[in-house]
């Protein structure tokens, strides 16, 4: 079976960790949303098999050593305003802050929203290898169920003309923000020899350029696995689809659409008793209920003997369709297990005490005047981040009167009146302090006496919708210019009693020993 929910998952330390004579040469990496504390997670899994989804927010010596090896080697594009804003500091964040690129969105309706991972992996003799990642799973620890493609090869002597979509993407990025050997990456990508089992594989951009959508509007049969839905979206294929047509998706989301728009499809939801599992069977556990909704994304589109999977990041709405940055993978194949009607049956699986989705019915709720919310909120955002991102916020850091390696940073920013609505309060502060001050245009804030080991690029807002109560929190980098030694610091803030230092080394020389966890989460607020 192609999706197997038990036994056909992607570990995602197995597969990021270097095959056995390799090492990571570098890491390319995409994603809407950001947690930093999963950011974190990478070097981890890099070197040394560990699951993405494990607990970060403690200071251990594995995760020291892997960041440190790695922090050079990963580059993570985001969209900008979609870093999540952590329930506590933690220093060793300055680790991976440099890895970060933040990319801007064109318009406020519009989104940078690949969630792909390109890893190059060298060793002393012989070509190197690529992976690449085509995924509907963003770099956090979200628990919704997602969607998950990868593939591998080795570097040829000839240029494979399939590879140029995703060379192209790949170029894209580095027009946000390069990296280190960029060109021969580049170069070599472009020459791998992708090993795959289907007849054809295919790397598809989306929003590079106008009209780039991959997937035919006219099918046979279809199958769309969509977490976010439009009505418009839906009548691209609807009109020129000649056979069945399933779409599963989210009931919230099916609930928003106009009924008319369902026509024809044989609709399905995703299972609340999925969503709020967690509240079934983790009663009393020390952790969080978390739900775990549908976020995957697939197009089966069959014709003439031929099914081709579209599997990646994009929703069936007009805004993927038509104007986002996104990523798919397409593969053909004529394998029975891959036909509309099968994916069809390994959705709605064959065991009555598991249900994944069901037939979808229309209820009572009333959404729209959520959206309405949503949309005022989205727009105040991208205001503020454009702004931001175009020189309009600057940093400076000044060595402090107050004591020894301290500093005062003082937040700069251009006047404006395109960030000013009395509909929204927005408050800013320093990553590392929990000390919110009012945002105002040409306006300058200083934050007194910051520790070296805790100086950061990152700024945490909050913007309150006023009308509604409605608040957003998340973070964006600054242009400041950082003075030197600020890892050294922290790695003395770390290992400054002998018991953490002899652990540190230890660990370092391999010896075999438990490494003990302690706690190096800090209350947003000075020493």
């Amino acid at each position: 079976m192609m999706i197997d929910y038990k036994n056909n998952r992607i570990d995602y330390g197995e597969t990021l960790s270097p095959p056995v004579g390799f090492q990571l040469d570098f890491a390319v990496a995409t994603t809407y949303s950001l947690d930093l504390f999963a950011l974190l997670s990478i070097p981890v899994a890099l070197f040394y098999s560990k699951n993405l989804d494990g607990k970060v927010s403690e200071s251990r010596m594995d995760i020291l050593d892997a960041i440190q090896k790695t922090s050079d080697k990963v580059k993570v594009y985001c969209q900008m305003g979609k870093i999540k804003v952590p329930k506590s500091f933690n220093k060793i964040v300055s680790f991976v802050d440099e890895c970060v690129c933040e990319v801007a969105p064109s318009g406020e309706f519009t989104s940078f929203h690949p969630k792909v991972w390109v890893i190059k992996y060298s060793r002393k003799r012989g070509p190197s290898m690529f992976r690449v990642f085509v995924m509907s799973r963003n770099l956090t620890f979200d628990r919704s169920w997602d969607l998950s493609f990868y593939c591998e090869g080795f570097v040829g002597k000839s240029r494979i003309a399939k590879n140029q979509p995703l060379v192209d993407f790949v170029k894209y990025l580095t027009t946000h923000e390069g990296f280190v050997n960029s060109k021969s990456f580049l170069t070599e990508l472009s020459k791998v020899e992708f090993e795959h089992d289907f007849k054809e594989l295919d790397f598809h951009p989306m929003g590079l350029r106008k009209d780039s959508s991959p997937i035919p509007v006219s099918c046979e049969n279809l199958l769309i696995v969509s977490p976010f839905v439009q009505s418009d979206a839906l009548a691209r294929w609807s009109v020129q689809t000649t056979g069945k047509k399933f779409l599963f998706s989210r009931l919230e989301e099916l609930e928003k659409l106009d009924q008319k728009s369902l026509a024809g499809y044989n609709v399905y939801s995703f299972s609340d008793r999925i969503v709020d599992g967690e509240d079934y069977t983790d009663e009393g556990s020390e952790y969080e209920a978390r739900t775990q909704n549908l976020h995957a994304k697939l197009f089966v589109c069959e014709n003439t003997g031929l099914t081709s999977w579209f599997l990646g990041s994009a929703n069936s709405t007009a805004a993927a369709i038509d104007r986002n940055v996104e990523f798919m993978v397409e593969f053909k194949s004529d394998q029975q297990n891959m036909k509309v009607d099968e994916v069809k049956k390994q959705l709605l699986g064959n065991d009555p005490n598991r249900v994944y989705f069901e037939p979808y019915q229309k209820t009572d709720r009333d959404t729209e005047a959520s959206d309405d919310i949503e949309y005022e909120i989205r727009a105040a955002i991208h205001q503020l981040v454009s702004y931001a991102g175009n020189g309009g916020i600057s940093g400076d850091c000044t060595i402090s009167e107050i004591g020894a390696d301290k500093y005062d940073i003082t937040v700069s920013s251009e006047p404006s009146e395109a960030v000013k609505s009395k509909d929204f309060e927005i408050t800013f502060s320093l990553y590392c302090r929990d000390e919110h001050r009012p945002f105002r245009p040409g306006k300058e804030e200083t934050f007194m006496g910051v520790n070296l080991e805790n100086l950061s690029p990152f700024l945490s807002w909050k913007l309150v919708h006023v009308p509604s109560g409605t608040e957003k929190e998340f973070i964006t980098k600054m242009d400041i210019s950082i003075p030197d030694g600020r890892k050294d610091a922290i790695l003395r803030s770390i290992i400054r009693n002998k018991e953490k230092f002899f652990q540190f080394l230890q660990f370092l020389l391999g010896k075999e020993m438990a490494v003990t966890q302690f706690s190096d989460v800090a209350e947003k607020t000075e020493e």
